[in-house]
């Protein structure tokens, strides 16, 4: 197994999906720094949603976690419904120079990148340039195969789904890292690589042995090649093609994939840790389509939102929504779980995203979306660890997801199924008075003994399920469990025990409340009342107290006699 592999498997079991690797530290690269330096520097939050009361919570977690696995410096962004949310910037960007990280720091993407040069070729497929499972060959102007297998052709699919066949020579790739920018034209690094000849052509080591399209092996080298076709289709410089079509059009002024277009000052400088922070330098490396664009965190949620929109960024698209859809499909389920077109499919905190993660010397990022909620977060650090930069994310899906879109994040929300932004809770209890079982009674608990969608509280039969809570007379005891009818109807002013109670004062009690009070709550007893049991088990006073009921009294007591006439039973 490569170490490309091992450490590949590793982020895969950490719960974000690696990019570009972590390359052994080299002399080039570092250089040592004042090992005095405390971190984490003060975190700064920007609650953009002044809605949004997590930020504390979420600057103590990061800020432990930045302490724990030793990160110099982190930015975070969460979007919601094509608008960020909130921002937060911890740490140092410049250990040496103190200056810490901001909103606007630009970090190394690492393998995130992939998305952006997987952005640029689908569009290249939308306007007809290119088949997706045509042979690269068809645009390439030297020929492109796998030496164990020369004719078989490789498909812009397989590339963007790491089922191509390449294979990541390592000791390459490591001897092109340099401080600024690789010298190496793009053009000119592929051909080298890919074609027999070429200084760094190793049919051995750059190829693997399985034919195209029946593995799935990640490899950066996939992106290598898609970033080289996309300069060849557009017939302009792969970098060119990216600012002038995706990044402008996404608001993405700086972003670069050479650190030669940006302000090194706002820069994260990258760090390992060894005991003491070591700085790693601005370096590139000959095959940066794959993993070294720059950018920041808010920018990157740029192109995140657009993928949450299914290719829509304000008023412009940057890709076709069917596009989108099919790079957020699994391309290949029978060789990878988790491989769409670019975008990687796993779990954060209980949701299922599309996303990408990135680790290279000092860098560790990670972004995501869930496609439902139109939620995602973009964490970008310039330490090397996948655990905090993991941790990090699952932290602000749990905080800051708002499932009922509202715009109260769950954790904060009284309600969070249930819309209610204005956060009414009329007995103060912590649930809000849309989703609240008792709203105007205290009911913490929310228990519902009987299951009626009436809270203990406030049911006026809490262990006989009645959710309509009727109560005819009034009395607060639901009729569902009045037990004051007993054995049979008739006595209508509970006055007695049927037979020998029911008397002419029942039948002027129901003439008073018919006819003149037309008051209900006079009656102690809506079930005693309802004497011919016309209105069933829930009679209602208006409707069922007739004069029916009345003559069947007066016959009771005064024609037929109580000896040969009996009374309905109690329903």
């Amino acid at each position: 197994m490569t170490l490309r592999n091992l450490i590949l498997i590793l982020a895969l079991a950490l719960g974000s999906v690696e990019g570009q690797e972590l390359a052994p530290t080299s002399s080039n690269l570092s250089r040592r720094i004042p090992p005095n330096v405390q971190l984490p520097y003060p975190p700064q939050a920007d609650i953009i949603n002044p809605d949004l009361a997590a930020a504390s919570s979420i600057d103590d977690f990061v800020t432990q976690t930045m302490q724990t696995y030793h990160v110099a410096g982190v930015s975070a962004c969460a979007f919601k419904d094509g608008e960020i949310i909130w921002t937060g910037a911890y740490g140092l960007a410049n250990i040496a120079a103190n200056r810490p990280v901001t909103t606007q720091t630009i970090f190394m993407l690492a393998s995130i990148s992939k998305t952006l040069t997987g952005t640029a070729l689908l569009q290249l497929w939308e306007a007809g340039q290119l088949d997706l499972d045509g042979d690269i060959n068809d645009v390439s102007p030297f020929y492109l195969s796998n030496p164990n297998w020369p004719v078989t052709p490789i498909t812009f699919r397989q590339l963007l789904t790491h089922t191509a066949s390449l294979d990541d020579n390592w000791t390459v790739m490591f001897s092109t890292y340099c401080q600024g920018d690789s010298p190496w034209q793009l053009p000119d690094y592929t051909y080298n690589y890919f074609v027999p000849g070429g200084t760094f052509y190793d049919p051995a080591a750059n190829f693997e042995t399985w034919f195209p399209g029946t593995r799935w092996e990640y490899c950066n080298h996939n992106f290598v090649l898609a970033g080289f076709l996309v300069g060849e289709i557009a017939d302009m410089p792969f970098a060119q093609y990216c600012r002038d079509s995706v990044f402008l059009p996404l608001e993405m002024t700086e972003t670069s994939w050479f650190v030669a277009d940006l302000d090194t000052l706002q820069m994260a400088m990258p760090y390992t840790y060894n005991g003491i922070f070591i700085e790693l330098g601005h370096f590139s490396y000959a095959d940066y389509p794959a993993g070294a664009l720059r950018t920041s965190a808010g920018q990157l949620a740029h192109h995140l939102i657009a993928i949450s929109q299914y290719g829509r960024y304000k008023d412009r698209r940057i890709l076709d929504s069917t596009t989108v859809s099919a790079a957020v499909t699994l391309q290949c389920p029978g060789l990878s779980s988790i491989q769409g077109l670019t975008w990687h499919r796993s779990t954060v905190s209980g949701h299922t995203v599309w996303g990408h993660g990135g680790g290279d010397q000092g860098v560790s990022t990670y972004a995501c979306v869930d496609m439902d909620d139109r939620f995602g977060v973009v964490v970008l650090t310039n330490g090397e660890t996948f655990v905090a930069t993991n941790a990090i994310t699952n932290k602000l899906f749990s905080l800051l997801t708002d499932s009922d879109d509202d715009s109260i994040p769950d954790p904060l929300d009284n309600c969070p199924t249930t819309p209610n932004p204005d956060q009414i809770d009329s007995d103060s209890d912590g649930h809000g008075d849309v989703c609240d079982n008792c709203a105007q009674d205290d009911n913490p608990g929310q228990g519902d003994v009987d299951q009626d969608g009436v809270g203990d509280a406030c049911d006026n039969c809490f262990d006989v399920a009645n959710p309509d809570q009727a109560d005819l007379n009034g009395n607060s005891i639901g009729d569902a469990c009045e037990s004051c009818c007993l054995g049979r109807v008739g006595d209508v002013d509970s006055q007695g025990e049927y037979p020998d109670e029911v008397t002419l004062g029942d039948i002027m009690l129901l003439v008073d409340v018919k006819f003149i009070s037309t008051d209900c709550s006079k009656l102690p007893c809506v079930k005693e009342a309802d004497v011919n049991q016309d209105g069933g088990a829930d009679p209602n006073c208006d409707d069922h107290l007739t004069l029916g009921d009345i003559m069947v009294l007066v016959d009771f007591l005064f024609i037929t006699g109580p000896v040969n006439a009996t009374l309905p039973e109690c329903l």
